[in-house]
């Protein structure tokens, strides 16, 4: 999470499907399905398996209970779908194994 006025940034673990009120702003966060981009590959020793590449989330942001964004955000290609505020910025870090 980025805080454009402040020139701050701060992270967050934010479960899937559930919701969060961002600290000390007017943002708040739904966070729905993920999707972890996947590619086979095969090894003379082992048979094909999935090999993990690019975890996304879907997301909906809301700022004052007015939806701002809903899309998908995607950690390796945060440009593809950003969230463009002037306020605040929101990139997905990385996937969180249970």
């Amino acid at each position: 999470m980025e805080f454009k006025e402040k020139k701050s940034k701060k992270a967050f673990t934010i479960p899937l499907n559930s919701e969060f009120k961002v600290p000390d702003s007017d943002l708040t966060l739904k966070v729905g399905a993920s999707c972890r981009t996947s590619r086979w590959r095969r090894t003379r020793s082992r048979p094909a398996r999935t090999i993990r590449k690019n975890p996304a989330a879907q997301i909906e942001a809301f700022q004052g209970g007015k939806e701002i964004f809903h899309g998908w955000l995607f950690a390796k290609f945060p440009a593809v779908h950003p969230l463009t505020h002037d306020k605040y910025g929101v990139a997905l870090l990385e996937g969180v194994k249970k």
